[in-house]
């Protein structure tokens, strides 16, 4: 038994068309995944922006307080003229 050999050879060739739609197929798949890596990103560093702002937050507060805390029955206030 012999194989047939088909005469055409641009059977395999794809067409201009069929490889626009690969590379529009393949950009949005690249571009979604680096919407993903972003996203996930941002989650993980969700955290330490988180502390950083309370930690700037804490620092700004204990310059107003010169670093001590209120204390109900140990602070005493004073009224001017």
């Amino acid at each position: 038994m012999k194989r047939k050999i088909k005469k055409n050879l641009w059977y395999r060739v794809p067409s201009i068309e069929h490889r626009a739609s690969r590379n529009r197929a393949t950009f949005t798949i690249e571009y979604a995944a680096l919407i993903i890596v972003l996203v996930l990103a941002l989650l993980a560093m969700q955290l330490y922006l988180k502390r950083s702002m309370f930690g700037r937050l804490r620092g700004v507060g204990d310059t107003f307080g010169q670093g001590k805390q209120y204390e109900p029955y140990l602070t005493t206030v004073t009224k001017g003229n």
